[in-house]
């Protein structure tokens, strides 16, 4: 894997696991008990804590990064064979 491939790789993980980490720990000023400011809407979240959240999401992602090279490497789940075995190199 080149260094331009597994770059992309790892961003198109980050932004998967961004979207999953972002709706963690999300409360409405309703849910808190605060009166609701004017302009915002009823469901937006008061303290979304992005910068944390893009940590956790580095983190989980460098995580993910390595275990999907791993596989892809030294070809762990066996894909080449697979292919190979069916002509389809």
């Amino acid at each position: 894997m080149g260094w331009v491939t597994g770059f992309m790789t790892f961003i198109i993980i980050w932004w998967l696991i961004f979207f999953m980490v972002l709706p963690f720990g999300i409360r409405t000023s309703a849910e808190a008990g605060i009166e609701e400011n004017t302009g915002n809407a009823r469901s937006s979240p008061i303290a979304p804590r992005l910068w944390l959240k893009a940590a956790v999401t580095t983190i989980l992602s460098g995580i993910g990064f390595i275990c999907f090279y791993y596989i892809a490497e030294y070809d762990v789940l066996g894909v080449r064979d697979f292919l190979s075995a069916h002509g389809k190199n």
